[in-house]
């Protein structure tokens, strides 16, 4: 959570480079099953939404493809 106050606010936040952002710092772990990074960030950060600390919109076209950001929230600022 913290990691996101590096950020300006209300940045819009690009997910795909967040999560390798949080993958090159240590912060996701991957587990042996195979998940991938999208996958463990999506899970960290479904999280930090659910405690209402960052609002995340994910665009997903039909073909899979995800685009999304998100931001901090602010009352956490």
């Amino acid at each position: 959570f913290l990691y996101l106050a590096h950020f300006p606010e209300d940045l819009k936040i690009n997910l795909k480079i967040l999560f390798n952002l949080w993958a090159a710092e240590g912060i996701i772990t991957l587990s042996c099953d195979g998940e991938t990074i999208q996958r463990s960030g999506e899970d960290y950060l479904e999280e930090l939404e659910r405690r209402n600390m960052v609002i995340a919109v994910k665009n997903y076209s039909s073909t899979g493809n995800g685009k999304g950001y998100c931001q901090m929230h602010d009352m956490m600022r």
